[in-house]
């Protein structure tokens, strides 16, 4: 899983990218986060699970939005979340997120039809023989 932690300058979020990375260790998951700045949003976007944009870049939200492809999710991060470098409740919010998201796209994706013809019901009963 891969996830861009987007902040002003990319130095503020390093603290709180420690912890969130200690928190996917201490339970197992695999997952790499990544502190992008703005102007480095776009490099850095690429095959992204998750977009998190801290609270110093929340009003950017918009923007960032319209430059990360429909299909990653985008989620500010709680002000006191990222200022208490809260990396357990940010990684638990990120993956809500992203198995939320995951289950819209699933309903939106309807089987396909069976091609196999059915049999037709008969009108026919034991009244009209």
């Amino acid at each position: 899983m891969k996830i861009v932690l987007v902040c002003y300058s990319g130095s503020s979020a390093s603290i709180l990218r420690d912890r969130m990375l200690a928190w996917t260790r201490d339970n197992l998951v695999n997952a790499e986060v990544v502190v992008s700045s703005l102007a480095g949003l776009d490099y850095d976007k690429e095959d992204a699970d998750i977009v998190l944009v801290g609270p110093q870049v929340r009003c950017a939200l918009d923007n960032v939005r319209e430059r990360v492809a429909r299909s990653i999710p985008v989620m500010a991060v709680d002000t006191r979340d990222y200022g208490m470098a809260k990396g357990d409740r940010v990684m638990q919010d990120a993956m809500e997120e992203i198995k939320r998201e995951l289950g819209l796209k699933k309903k939106k994706i309807k089987a396909p039809k069976s091609r196999t013809p059915q049999p037709k019901k008969s009108n026919l009963t034991a009244k009209n023989l």
